[in-house]
């Protein structure tokens, strides 16, 4: 998927709750759907940067379990570079 979300993070922002039916039909449509796939992402994403108190640095971290920054950083450089271009 384009946010790569588990079961238990989807689980965790109401993905299953809000669109009703068995787990198994919702995580199809999870899967089936990219839009599905960003605005959940993004629900999960800021909540990680809501937790690390608005640092995006720590809140990508959080999204990723990198105790190193080694992963926000490297995010954080192709955001640059894709601003640039935009």
């Amino acid at each position: 998927g384009l946010m790569q979300m588990m079961g238990r993070s989807l689980y965790d922002v109401g993905y299953f709750f809000q669109h009703g039916g068995t787990l198994y039909d919702s995580l199809i449509r999870y899967l089936d759907d990219p839009t599905e796939q960003m605005e959940t992402g993004c629900k999960w994403l800021a909540k990680k940067i809501a937790l690390a108190g608005g640092d995006i640095t720590k809140g990508l971290g959080f999204w990723n379990g990198d105790k190193t920054g080694a992963y926000a950083a490297q995010i954080l450089e192709r955001y640059e570079k894709l601003k640039k271009r935009f």
